[in-house]
């Protein structure tokens, strides 16, 4: 099953905003490898153009099958990357994200879940 994880970030920290550019090409060269090697089958990097850019400046949108990116997010390189973005952005956000065929089976279980709990008159 395909699954998707979204890298969110606000602002860059004030005078690090040459590592916070340069982190960004080293990811996006990372991320290219591992399109590459079939660790995922996708990428994107979105920046805001509205909203609270304090807060939420941008993100990564990654989507490949469940066990090659649990594998890929398990790699030290991944966790390295991460762990430098704590340094140079705001607000460093990770989260899974369910994607694909995953999208109608939510939906459906949703469904049930609203049938059993409706509010009865």
């Amino acid at each position: 099953m395909e699954i998707g994880l979204i890298v969110k970030y606000g602002k860059l920290v004030p005078g690090r905003e040459e590592q916070a550019i340069a982190l960004f090409a080293e990811t996006t060269q990372w991320l290219e490898e591992q399109l590459k090697e079939g660790y995922i089958t996708y990428f994107e990097p979105f920046f805001y153009t509205s909203g609270d850019l304090e807060a939420d400046a941008g993100f990564w949108i990654v989507k490949g099958e469940r066990d090659k990116v649990w594998k890929m997010v398990d790699h030290e390189t991944f966790r390295w990357l991460t762990l430098k973005a704590q340094f140079v952005v705001d607000h460093l956000r990770v989260d899974w994200l369910t994607v694909g065929e995953g999208i109608p089976q939510q939906v459906e279980r949703a469904s049930k879940a609203s049938t059993e709990f409706a509010f009865v008159h």
